[in-house]
């Protein structure tokens, strides 16, 4: 299973379990950029009911999504919260957005000795479930969310 399935799954199964319901059709995948979340956001604005938050799979994304929402007059968090996985990339800091965003935190720089434990080991023909690890991940809450005041 691929960490985008992993994320996914995690995601709707959070939802369910707090009771938010999902609409599968706002569910987007594509490439981890800003301007995907820019693209993506405009198109969820023309084909669906606007979401009341926006879950981004990494900080480029989410600066796309921050841009778009701006660009339609829509403001963060009071019409829509923005979160993002991937709070450390370089030349971006999340606290420093147009909107202090609220981030999960996973160091990219605290995966490369697991990721080469891994390597090492699917070299050597270890099974792929002796090879898969979890990382240490936190959640800095920010001002880029806030309870919807519209009823889900």
């Amino acid at each position: 299973r691929t960490y985008a399935e992993a994320r996914a799954s995690g995601f709707l199964r959070a939802c369910a379990e707090m009771g938010v319901p999902v609409d599968l059709v706002s569910l987007r995948h594509g490439e981890m950029n800003e301007g995907y979340g820019l693209i993506e956001t405009a198109r969820l604005w023309a084909e669906t009911k606007p979401p009341t938050g926006i879950a981004c799979g990494n900080l480029l994304i989410a600066k796309g999504v921050i841009a778009a929402l701006g660009a339609i007059g829509a403001f963060v968090p009071q019409d829509v919260s923005v979160v993002a996985h991937d709070d450390e990339l370089p030349g971006l800091d999340s606290a420093w957005m147009p909107v202090p965003l609220t981030v999960t935190r996973s160091p990219l720089q605290e995966s490369w000795g697991p990721l080469a434990d891994i390597l090492a080991g699917a070299i050597s023909g270890a099974p792929i479930t002796d090879l898969q690890r979890f990382g240490r991940i936190s959640f800095i809450e920010r001002a880029s969310v806030r309870t919807p005041s519209k009823p889900l």
